[in-house]
């Protein structure tokens, strides 16, 4: 895993450039020792924030001008959840698929991490889902269906303009010039709920795509440790989590994009 330490950068500006690098050229780095043990958990949110506005441009978690959030279990009476609502499995995926420009970056920072042996992040980069793809005809076909064709996401209840409203989605494109956006239950409840929107080559290609995700020899597994900050580029690495039974996991999350989109 490619892991830094904030120590080795005693120039802020040289650790912002090492982070950009790298999420540019690998797509993902860990930072340790990012907020320093003795920290709060405000001045954590903080040093979060400071850092990736610095690298780009931070949005709102909900539009409610909140840019770094909480991330641990809670009851929810939501339809339709979010993977940061609940403890279970979390599949390979990118972030904010329901928006119409899904951001370009994200960082996790490890407040607590679980202590029951779950909770390990997963990665699997899009270049190597593409380069497995282009090994079959089937794959290729695939490739070419969802770079030409629109799919339909379903919006989290969270994150719907109107909680209560009716069903959102938003349509978009898999896979896009080597960047990708994709979650598998985004997609199978988009088709629940509006099986007008698929056609049979979608549903073909996509359970293609989705058994050559799920079954990648290339996924790559970690435990984030406590004051360890993942940055991931969410145009070409897909991440996931398993499951944990530990309560108390709690990270904080932040998106941004480039400064110049």
């Amino acid at each position: 895993m490619n892991k830094i330490s904030r120590a080795d950068f005693p120039v802020e500006q040289e650790l912002i450039n090492a982070i950009n690098a790298k999420l540019l050229d690998e797509g993902i780095v860990v930072v340790s020792d990012f907020c320093g043990i003795s920290n709060t958990l405000s001045g954590c949110k903080e040093t979060l924030y400071n850092i990736c506005k610095q690298i780009g441009l931070v949005t709102s978690h909900n539009g409610y001008n909140t840019p770094v959030w909480d991330i641990s279990p809670s009851a929810t009476k939501s339809e339709f959840v979010t993977f940061s609502e609940h403890a279970n499995e979390a599949e390979m995926h990118t972030d904010s698929v329901y928006k119409d420009n899904p951001e370009d970056f994200f960082a996790l920072h490890c407040v607590k991490k679980a202590n029951c042996g779950g909770g390990l992040s997963t990665f699997l980069s899009v270049k190597d889902i593409v380069t497995e793809l282009t090994k079959s005809q089937a794959g290729i076909e695939a490739i070419d269906f969802f770079e030409n064709n629109l799919c339909p996401f379903l919006t989290p209840d969270i994150f719907k303009i109107d909680a209560d409203g009716p069903v959102e989605y938003v349509l978009g494109h898999i896979l896009n010039k080597g960047e990708m956006r994709f979650r598998i239950d985004a997609i199978e409840q988009a088709f629940n709920l509006h099986p007008e929107l698929f056609s049979d080559s979608h549903l073909k290609h996509f359970e293609y795509l989705k058994q050559t995700v799920l079954n990648s020899k290339h996924i790559k597994t970690m435990l984030l440790q406590d004051d360890e900050c993942l940055f991931i580029n969410n145009k070409k690495m897909l991440h996931g989590r398993t499951d944990f039974k530990d309560q108390s996991r709690h990270l904080l999350r932040i998106r941004f994009n480039k400064t110049s989109i």
